[in-house]
This record gives C-alpha cells, structure tokens and sequence, in this order.
C-alpha cells in the first residue's frame, strides 16, 4: 500500500485525489500548505502538489520534496497555463505537470504510472555501485550519479554538460571506469586545441607522403580508441568541416585516414562534453543538429557550485588533507569564518576555482596552525566586500545567513524591505506585515518612478509628466515582479507614443508614485500614432530574441547582478534563469 499526499488549498481538489487513491487501496493524506505538507511527507509515495500555495511557491519546493528519503514523484498542479512554470517543474524532476480543472481520469492514469514506475524501482539506487572520485552530497550531484549508472550500463553516446571547472571530465571518466570497456584506452581530445589544418589528421591518422612532412603513416585518436573510449572535450569548439566528417564517423564506426585508399574499422564509445549551449548552436547554424542529435542519447548535466553549495564543504574537506600533504604542511584547525567565505562566494571558476582557493590559502597561512579568512585571495575576499557594501549586509552570513551561500544569491528581500521605507532604509524591517506587504505591492507598480530614477532614456520616457524627486537607485527593484509583463518599451524596434500618466498610491507617505497608462495595442484607423511598429515590421524571432535579451539585461541591472533576487523578481528558477543567461550570452554578474 502506498502513500499518496496531496498539497493543496483547494479542498475540493485535494478531497477527489485523495477519494481515488483511497478507492485504488492506498493511504491518503492531504495538507493545506507547504509548512504542513512537509510534516507528512517523509514515507509519502506520490505527492500531487499545487504550483501556488498559501505559504509559498510549490514548484520551488519541489527540490526539498525531491531530496527527502522516500525520493517521492511529484506530480505538479496549476491553475491556467504557465508554460514557465511547467517547464521549471519537469527540470526539478516533476513525473507530470496538470492543468486544472481535471476531470477524474486525467488524476488516475498519471497516478497509477507514478505508482506502477515506483513499484519497479531497485532496491539500490544505481549510483551506489559506482567507482568514482566525484565529491559531492547534494541532491544534484547524487542525481548525475544516478544519470552516470545508467550511461556505464550500455555503449551508448553520452553527453557531459556544465559550466568551465564543475569536473566534466571526472564525470566522462567514471562512465569509462564503470562500464564494460573499463580496461581499454580512455582517449581524450581537446576540440578547442584542434588545429583547423591538422583536425583530420589528428583525429583518423594519415598516411606516409599524405602532406609535407608526412614522413611515415601514423594512427589517429579515433584508431588509438578502439575498444575503449573516446571523449571529445568542449565538442563545441569542433570546426563545422570536422563536424560533417565525424557524423559518419558516429554512424558507421569507419573513417579513411589522410593520404588513404581504404577505410579502418574503430568499434570506440563516444562520450562528449561542453560548456556551451549546443541547441542555442544549433538554431544558429554554428553546431550541426543532427551530429547533437547522435551524440545526446545519455544527457549528464551538472549544476554549477553556487547551485550545491552543500558540496562547497565537502569538496574542501576533501581537497585540504590532500594539499597540506602535496605541500608537506602538517594539519590545520580551520576556523568558521573560512567556511563561511567560502560558503558565500560564488564560485564562478566552479570546483576548479575552488581546488585552487584552497592551494592560495594554505600556502598564505604558511606556519600558522589555523585557516581563517585571511588566509583567502584578495580578490574573492574583495569580491564578498563588494557585495556586502552595495547590499548593505555582511556578505558571509553563509547558509543560514541573508545572503544565502552565494554572494550572487543577494538580498532580494532585504533590498525589496529597504524600499518599502521612505528612506530606503533599516527601519523597513520593523515594520507591521501588512503595511510592509502593501508597501511592496504598491513598489511593484511603480515602474515609472524607477524609470526616472534611472535617469532619461531617448527610447521610454517621452511622457510629459511633471518631475518628481529622483529616489535612490536600489540592487533589487521590485518593478519587475514574477507576473510582471515584458516592458515593451525597452524593445530596440519599438518606442511607444506619448502616453499621459496617472498618480499611483503613495508609499510611506512619500509622494504619489506615477504610473504609466496603458499602452494601446490596437490601431486607429487612419491614425500611425497608436501602431506598436511605425517602420518595417521586425521578424518575430528577431523581434522575440531582442524582447528576451533586453529584459533579462535589465532584470540583471535592477537585481544588481544578484541572482537570487534576479530570481525573485522575474519568477524564473534558477536554472532556468542561468540558461537563459548564457543563451544570449549575458554574464551572470
């Protein structure tokens, strides 16, 4: 008998989910929110869970649903479309996403599968007969793991995704190490290092007199990886001419060397990583498709540090004893403000960057007997001092801390607190709930008055409202809200008319906000002035690119580079957020 838990404030709902699981011979229980949801779902089995809640967002919870021991299956509730949404539920592993209202059977048959799947599940997680060296205890990093198991099981090709420095190439090397071609070669190939003249001849060899000196026939990297391994490091970076050749390559597992008459068979296992976006690639012709299509049949994706901050002390707890050794240092007491720093920096050089923190500090503490934060580089205590005087919060509060475990992962809230006051300031945080949250609402309406705190824009602000006292510029501005539409205005294709504006509520007894009409949408016959396009209509995937890299610069701008609060204000997860990001090649700070 299983466990089905329903999280939803819709009585109604939950009572219909929770009759059917009763009716198939299963335990049901059903919470309200959140906070009470979590308190029963220990040993719970299937867990349908509402996008909204009371106390919070469901699909952002779902990765502490995810983690707990029973590793439920959530199947995720909405009201309307969210395609967003939708999207950020199956990336935290959601088994379906359900539009309400459902009828009986659309709840049954997403049930039933979820129970039947975890009926069939092994006993042992596949990850747990790994042999590897990857240091990690996130959730994340357990959920690779268990992506690596089942890439180790077959020859099929697997591709490693992730940032510069996350161990792309530890990953690649422990499907080798446990898959049965362990004992053959293991051939790495640095794309990015291929000469564009020799790539060919680098990769399936040449023959005697093939080229100037070419003075004896020499076997290719693809050859020296029969039987074993082939792993192409940042497939990328690989010229488009060596990309047409290497689709045979996959295919047929026969290529013609250089200078050859007849072609060499190589039976290899293709395993390929890169920090790019191949799909982005794809769409701009820069990457074949169909050579991505071939090579992604196990997909492994590895989150960046700063999203498994857990692992941060881990991996230093792993790496220490190995540097004090290296270096012929004895052991050190470390004291909690290094695990703090390193708990609250962002790590954008990932393990990599973090290995080599690690080096620097222990070898600046030289003989003393403990680690502080001293001890770090300059630049990243720099880095945290930075935050911390533009956000106003010490910066190593660590996990438990406002800032969370990222100096990227700011403070949204605070920031959002400190302009609820009318002095931008600490006495927000005193301030009675509801006010405070009226206070917030109203801010979030008030997109103009940031627009000219911002200063003049040729392209937005051809109103003729009267001035109004410029007010301080914020990390974190609430304007753009998680609902908050696509600010057409800041579209490089278009400027809107003249539009007069209204006075909005007024915050903390400052002066009325003024709030920018609507903007018209329809055209008047006869008139150009109302029509969103006066010149050449722009091409709608030009136009939508355009729409999407001005909106995220902006929320980058108004976030203060802060990716929690980023988070916060476009409704965005952070995954979600980070790929947009790297989509159309904005950095994240």
């Amino acid at each position: 008998m299983a466990h089905v838990l329903i999280i939803d404030a819709d009585a109604a709902f939950a009572q219909l989910v929770a009759g059917i699981a009763e009716g198939l011979g299963h335990r049901a229980s059903r919470a309200g929110g959140l906070v009470e949801g979590r308190l029963l779902a220990d040993d719970a089995d299937v867990i349908f869970l509402a996008a909204t809640l009371p106390d919070g967002n469901g699909v952002e919870a779902m990765p502490g649903l995810r983690a707990l021991p029973g590793q439920p299956e959530l199947i995720v509730t909405a009201e309307g479309g969210d395609p967003d949404g939708a999207e950020r539920a199956i990336r935290h592993g959601a088994w379906e996403w359900l539009r309400k209202p459902l009828p009986a059977d659309r709840v049954v048959l997403p049930l039933l599968r979820a129970l039947d799947y975890r009926a069939r599940l092994p006993a042992q997680r596949p990850s747990s007969r790994l042999k590897h060296s990857i240091v990690g205890v996130s959730t994340a990093i357990r959920r690779c793991l268990d992506v690596v198991a089942e890439a180790a099981g077959s020859d099929a090709a697997a591709l490693v995704t992730g940032e510069t420095g996350v161990g792309k190439e530890l990953f690649a090397r422990a499907i080798h190490d446990n898959s049965p071609r362990a004992a053959a070669p293991f051939v790495a190939v640095d794309c990015a290092s291929l000469p564009r003249s020799l790539a060919g001849s680098i990769l399936f060899g040449h023959r005697k007199g093939a080229f100037t000196g070419a003075d004896s026939n020499r076997d290719g990297l693809v050859l020296q990886a029969d039987g074993g391994t082939l792993f192409l490091d940042e497939v990328g970076e690989l010229p488009l001419s060596m990309q047409k050749m290497f689709l045979r390559v996959l295919q047929e597992h026969r290529f013609r060397p250089v200078g050859g008459r007849t072609e060499i068979t190589s039976d290899f296992r293709l395993i390929a990583a890169t920090n790019r976006d191949l799909e982005d690639m794809a769409e701009r012709n820069t990457f074949r498709s169909d050579l991505l299509y071939r090579m992604r049949t196990v997909v492994v994706s590895i989150p960046p540090l700063r999203e498994r901050c857990e692992d941060v002390t881990a991996l230093a707890g792993h790496y220490l004893p190995r540097i004090w050794a290296r270096f012929a240092l004895p052991e050190k007491d470390i004291s909690p403000d290094f695990h703090e720093t390193l708990l609250a920096y962002h790590w954008p050089g990932n393990v990599r960057e973090l290995i080599h923190t690690l080096e620097r500090a222990v070898l600046a503490s030289q003989d003393a007997p403990k680690l502080f934060a001293r001890h770090l580089p300059d630049y990243l205590r720099i880095c945290l001092a930075r935050t911390a005087a533009r956000n106003g919060v010490a910066a190593t509060d660590g996990h438990g801390g406002p800032g969370g475990p990222s100096c990227l992962y700011g403070i949204g809230e605070r920031a959002v607190l400190a302009e609820a006051s009318p002095e931008g300031g600490p006495a927000a945080a005193s301030a009675e709930p509801a006010a405070l949250a009226a206070s917030v609402e109203a801010l979030r309406r008030g997109n103009a008055a940031h627009r000219k705190a911002d200063g003049p824009h040729p392209a937005r602000d051809r109103t003729n409202a009267p001035a109004t006292p410029a007010r301080s510029a914020s990390p974190v501005s609430p304007g753009w809200g998680p609902r908050a539409p696509y600010a057409i205005y800041t579209s490089p294709h278009y400027a809107p008319p003249p539009e007069p504006t209204h006075a909005g509520p007024s915050i903390g007894g400052a002066e009325p906000v003024p709030q920018p009409a609507m903007l018209a949408f329809h055209s008047v016959p006869g008139s150009r002035e109302a029509a969103p396009f006066p010149g050449k209509l722009p091409r709608f995937f030009d136009f939508r690119d355009a729409q999407f890299t001005t909106y995220l610069r902006e929320l980058m701008r108004r976030a203060g580079g802060d990716i929690r609060a980023a988070c916060g204000l476009s409704g965005l997860s952070r995954s979600h957020l980070y790929d947009l990001l790297r989509k159309h090649g904005i950095p994240p700070r």
